[in-house]
């Protein structure tokens, strides 16, 4: 099976909804840094952010990455966001899917003009964490690059984990193996924040201050 296969199958079909996190009833976000100066609020959040992925990735399975970003034009507009990875030392492996799916008329920006979803997921080694991180906890801070526009998801397939990390500040984690979220609240738990969990037996830990 392909990727693209492989992540709609997933959360039956609605990895990529906004209301998924909500919905989900196996679900933790942690929260990953507190302010401070620029340069340390990044370093410090991707410190974390690392800790708990590779707790994720542990069991040895491919690391999935999908990048996901809207236009109103072809997959060649896209370019720079391809070269902004490229920079990052984040490559495009043998193992990819490319696909486009239409935006919603109710999500478009001007519900006149017809926009389009672009999709790219590959397969990358764990190797490849850091930069990926830089990339979405650098989009908080305007004065440092690399930073692509797009959002990055992360899947362990193989364990049906999805992983969003937003920014510097919180990463959310949502999949159907309690025993795995369960141990990384216990042993992330200063990363925790409150969330309402509809499964009483992964409970939502509360928030512990620094």
């Amino acid at each position: 099976m392909d990727l693209q296969n492989q992540i709609e199958s997933l959360f039956d079909g609605q990895s990529f909804e906004p209301a998924l996190f909500d919905s989900y009833p196996n679900k933790q976000r942690f929260k990953l840094s507190d302010g401070g100066a620029t340069v340390e609020q990044l370093l410090f959040s991707l410190q974390k952010a690392h800790g708990i992925l590779a707790d994720i990735f542990a069991d040895g399975s491919p690391l999935v990455v999908c990048l996901r970003t809207r236009s109103e034009d072809s997959l060649f507009s896209h370019r720079a966001l391809l070269s902004e990875l490229y920079n990052a030392g984040i490559n495009i492996s043998g193992r990819h899917s490319l696909w486009m799916s239409p935006v919603t008329h109710d999500e478009r920006y001007d519900q006149s003009v017809e926009e389009w979803w672009f999709n790219l997921a590959f397969e990358v080694p764990l190797s490849s964490l850091h930069p990926l991180l830089w990339c979405t906890h650098a989009s908080d801070f305007g004065s440092i690059r690399l930073r692509p526009v797009c959002t990055v998801y992360l899947f362990n397939i193989r364990s049906h984990v999805m992983v969003l990390p937003f920014d510097a500040r919180t990463m959310d984690v949502i999949g159907a193996d309690q025993t795995l979220l369960a141990s990384l609240r216990s042993k992330h738990t200063k990363h925790t924040q409150v969330h309402e969990s509809c499964e009483p037996s992964i409970g939502i830990l509360p928030d512990v201050d620094y």
